[in-house]
């Protein structure tokens, strides 16, 4: 059996036009062209199989994300029930004549003050523990 010659671009080049071409040149090349083929199918496949593979397996940032968004989910939620709550208690002081609550103008100052940071604090400093917790979830959204 000859040796099979090396896989490279120009052995279409060199390759013969016809059968009888190839009968005239003493050799068989048959074999060695089957066993490069079957060689390539089998790369093929196994590179197939790796791409499937990778495709379906979650990246590292989004299994971070899945874990940590009822943790996200339970601040937004405080963050919105505290604000409601303040927000309920200045509207019950400003009706006072009609609800019978009253709270004094300091209380009222400290309650509004104290909501105004908490909400400033969600774009700011709870903003800033947040985005660190979840900053992979920026690289996520790119990639769906």
């Amino acid at each position: 059996m000859p040796k099979p010659p090396p896989l490279d671009p120009s052995l279409i080049e060199n390759a013969p036009l016809s059968e009888s071409q190839m009968a005239t040149s003493g050799h068989d090349y048959s074999e060695i062209l089957l066993d490069m083929v079957t060689k390539l199918q089998i790369e093929l496949e196994e590179t197939r199989s790796e791409l499937e593979r990778a495709k379906g397996s979650k990246t590292f940032a989004q299994v971070k994300t899945e874990m940590l968004k009822p943790y996200a989910d339970a601040v937004f939620r405080f963050v919105m029930v505290y604000c409601l709550v303040v927000a309920l208690l200045v509207l019950m002081a400003g009706y006072g004549a009609f609800t019978g609550f009253a709270l004094p103008e300091t209380i009222l100052g400290i309650i509004s003050g104290s909501t105004a940071v908490s909400v400033i604090g969600l774009i700011g400093l709870i903003g800033m523990v947040i985005s660190g917790l979840f900053s992979a979830s920026k690289d996520v959204g790119d990639g769906r």
